[in-house]
């Protein structure tokens, strides 16, 4: 999910509200609230509104004296999140287990080109698959040091600090889940591709002909399955 299209999902989700009794919301939208509050009467007055900043809840939502804290994924996609490299690094050097090494081998995976600055040339850019079979060894540092540190990798990018995830299907309808049920999931699975079970990770902008619109210090986490997977 790139930046504006989940800034423009979250203002609509907003819009549909704030301000509003629960009785005149659609089904879609009182899905999310019967899921996140109790005693939800027809009369009980809707207060939403967004939370500035990429590493903070999206929004939150207030109810009589009771307020819950979203992150809201949509299947644009199906990216999770994404920040600058430099960002992640920073937040990567405090982590269990954290290395120069390790931190090195994040810089190359999100180059691609064989360096840990981007200073490679165009044509020996790699995929990510490519990446993965012609350096199983450094595909295992990275498994490793995610799994040692899922849950405060999960909680940075689904959760973000929040009670609940909403993900917004293709179909406009909502799955709403707390985050005991998403921390819970994850405890259970096993390492995947990356350590983090469905999830993977990639440079949002591979620019493997060179190509210069987007920049390629960017870091992408994707979870190819979530719809299938939160049902």
């Amino acid at each position: 999910m790139t930046k504006n299209i989940g800034k423009s999902e979250e203002k609509n989700l907003v819009n549909h509200l704030n301000n509003k009794k629960f009785s005149v919301l659609d089904y879609k939208h009182k899905e999310i609230i019967s899921k996140s509050f109790n005693n939800i009467s027809e009369d009980s007055i809707i207060k939403a509104s967004s939370i500035p900043g990429n590493l903070k809840p999206d929004l939150k939502i207030l109810i009589s004296n009771k307020t819950n804290l979203y992150s809201l994924k949509t299947g644009s996609g199906n990216s999770i999140h994404q920040e600058p490299l430099d960002n992640f690094i920073k937040f990567s050097k405090k982590l269990n287990k954290s290395s120069e090494k390790i931190i090195d081998t994040i810089k190359f995976f999100i180059w691609t080109d064989g360096t840990t600055d981007g200073t490679g040339e165009i044509h020996k850019r790699m995929d990510k698959k490519t990446l993965r079979s012609k350096y199983p060894e450094k595909l295992s540092l990275i498994k490793n040091f995610f799994f040692n540190n899922k849950i405060i990798l999960i909680e940075r990018i689904l959760l973000k600090n929040t009670n609940y995830l909403i993900f917004k299907k293709k179909n406009g309808k909502y799955l709403v889940k707390n985050r005991d049920f998403i921390l819970n999931k994850f405890k259970k699975y096993n390492e995947g591709k990356y350590g983090l079970g469905p999830i993977t990770f990639q440079t949002w902008n591979p620019a493997l002909k060179g190509q210069t619109k987007k920049p390629r210090n960017v870091v992408q986490f994707k979870w190819g399955k979530i719809e299938k997977d939160l049902e």
